[in-house]
């Protein structure tokens, strides 16, 4: 490329694009998001908004139109009962006069019982209109259970800080870590009752490699929560109770990590986000 191309102004058109088998992405293992797969882009540039993207899942993209929006899609993926998130999901629907029209749920959630239930994230002050309302219970009503078996509103009152706090730490470290978990597990084998989650990452030998691994385990719902609490180092975790059922004629302490192989001990030299 000479000096004259450099000076050439870019296209206000123009975007990037990546070939995701090119030979730098398959080299260093990068794996690009998958394209947003809404029925329709959320509005960007508007007053007052808050647009953005986030991945989840094996890389989906989804775009969001408010903060709100984020903290609940984050919340949702958090869940362990929710095992699939679609976003700006259309629906027809007549209003009173017997007008036609096309209304975009933000989110719509399968649960792991096969249920769904269509969600409309709202500013809080939205929420103290009337004519919303009685949009919502129009549209509502006409919800068919092969759409949907619920319909819900939710606004940023709706949302636990804890949970909302939890959600974001699960999402920050969502990629895996198989040796981390197992050193984790290895740690716990024994163990039945609640156990602190600084004595597992000392136990475990791998400072942030076991704290994060410990987070995965708990949205994966190996481990719980003894409390509803922010998850840190002074937390109480346990078995859920399933697997802690079978482990009851077998308690014992923590079991400290045997002795590792070198180039796995102590934090990983590259941080996955």
């Amino acid at each position: 490329m000479n000096l004259q191309s450099l000076q050439q102004p870019v296209p206000r058109s123009a975007t990037l694009e990546f070939d995701v088998q090119d030979e730098v992405t398959q080299r260093r293992g990068i794996r690009l998001p998958l394209p947003p797969m809404a029925a329709r882009k959320v509005a960007r540039g508007a007053k007052g908004h808050f647009p953005g993207q986030l991945v989840f899942g094996e890389g989906q993209a989804t775009e969001v139109e408010s903060h709100t929006e984020m903290l609940v899609a984050l919340v949702m993926l958090a869940r362990p009962s929710v095992v699939g998130l679609e976003s700006q999901v259309p629906f027809r629907w007549v209003d009173a006069d017997n007008v036609w029209h096309t209304h975009f749920f933000d989110f719509r959630v399968t649960l792991d019982d096969g249920s769904r239930r269509a969600i409309m994230v709202k500013a809080s002050k939205t929420l103290e209109k009337m004519e919303f309302w009685e949009a919502a219970r129009l549209i509502a009503g006409q919800v068919s259970p092969d759409f949907t078996e619920r319909v819900c509103v939710m606004s940023s009152k709706h949302l636990d800080p804890v949970e909302v706090y939890n959600a974001e730490l699960i999402h920050s470290v969502r990629p895996p870590d198989p040796e981390g978990e197992r050193m984790v597990r290895h740690v716990l084998k024994d163990v039945c009752g609640s156990v602190l989650v600084s004595d597992i990452v000392d136990a475990a030998g791998l400072g942030g490699r076991a704290f994060r691994a410990v987070v995965r385990m708990i949205w994966n719902r190996e481990l719980e929560l003894v409390r509803n609490e922010r998850i840190d180092h002074g937390s109480h975790v346990r078995w859920r109770a399933a697997r802690a059922d079978r482990r009851e004629r077998h308690c014992g302490e923590l079991q400290p990590c045997p002795t590792r192989a070198s180039g796995t001990s102590g934090e990983s030299k590259t941080r996955q986000r």
